[in-house]
């Protein structure tokens, strides 16, 4: 199953900034988001119940949990953040959202965002 992104939604680096995060129960705020830098086109995928809110902790200047968070801290104004799907795409809910982990896998595999050609460090060759 591929999951082609025909209809990738831009997301203004001030909405995120500006986003105030919550802790949220609800996976209809979910999604997945890629982060790209547009200098040398290497990709990041990510997931969260509030990707508002996890796209924001990337950019914390204390949060250097991932690679992608080293990164953006070098010059931010080369990246671009985008929605891919959000959970409802794939009704990913309470019940079932492990199934997001296996789709964000597909979705790194797909766009080739694993390390060293992107930024997320796993390659899931096994799926």
């Amino acid at each position: 199953m591929l999951f082609l992104c025909n209809n990738m939604i831009e997301i203004n680096i001030e909405n995120i900034l500006s986003y105030k995060i919550k802790q949220v129960k609800d996976f209809n705020k979910g999604g997945f988001y890629l982060i790209l830098n547009t200098r040398t086109n290497k990709k990041y995928i990510g997931k969260s119940i509030d990707y508002l809110g996890r796209l924001k902790q990337h950019l914390y200047k204390s949060n250097n949990r991932t690679l992608i968070d080293i990164e953006l801290k070098k010059s931010i104004s080369d990246y671009k953040f985008y929605l891919l799907h959000s959970y409802n795409d794939f009704d990913i809910n309470f019940f079932n959202r492990n199934k997001s982990t296996i789709i964000e896998q597909k979705l790194i595999k797909e766009k080739k965002s694993y390390y060293p050609n992107g930024f997320n460090v796993a390659y899931y060759e096994h799926i």
